[in-house]
């Protein structure tokens, strides 16, 4: 009850003074993607690997953070192309720490801001909400109340983070269509 009262608080305190500029995108318009996952997903890296080399394809930059949800995790198990962060870097309120990657993260304006995490993290929620990015995008979790979400996808129990990315490609540009000049 206290943390979820300090929780609240520090959301409120930390989202952006202006009201967020909302625009849907696809994959053919946007230019910047910033991707969320965490380790705890068994096919992480194969997939976030097949995703990342799919936005290149596309020719979209993009900007990938992980949580390291396992302490046991050497720099070989990680890909070299994303960025990282683990519980060190979090405060007790499971807010990113001021000067850390996921922090900076956080403030960084993307054409699109992808969640892909297959269960529900405290941290990746609190990034997405306090991020300015115009399009969020993520999966309903249980009984998830204030969803920062501009696209939601609710998928059935799923083990991994490969159907998510499969919908996602399939169902983004048909939701959104292109609808500006191409790049």
């Amino acid at each position: 009850m206290i943390r979820q009262y300090f929780y609240n608080r520090m959301l409120r305190n930390n989202m952006p003074k202006e009201p967020r500029q909302k625009h849907l995108c696809n994959f053919d318009t946007a230019h910047h993607v910033g991707i969320l996952f965490t380790t705890a997903d068994p096919d992480w890296k194969q997939e976030m690997s097949s995703f990342l080399n799919f936005l290149r394809t596309k020719r979209i930059r993009y900007t990938a953070l992980g949580f390291l949800a396992q302490h046991n995790i050497s720099e070989d198990d990680c890909l070299s192309v994303c960025q990282y962060f683990s519980g060190k870097d979090v405060t007790w309120m499971r807010t990113p720490k001021q000067h850390t990657l996921a922090y900076k993260f956080m403030l960084q304006q993307f054409d699109m801001l992808i969640n892909c995490a297959s269960a529900e993290s405290d941290i990746l929620q609190y990034i997405m909400h306090v991020s300015p990015t115009n399009f969020k995008i993520g999966t309903k979790h249980g009984s998830m109340h204030a969803a920062p979400y501009d696209l939601m996808l609710d998928l059935p129990e799923r083990d991994g983070i490969r159907p998510f990315f499969d919908v996602l490609k399939v169902y983004l540009p048909m939701l959104c269509p292109d609808n500006s000049e191409p790049k």
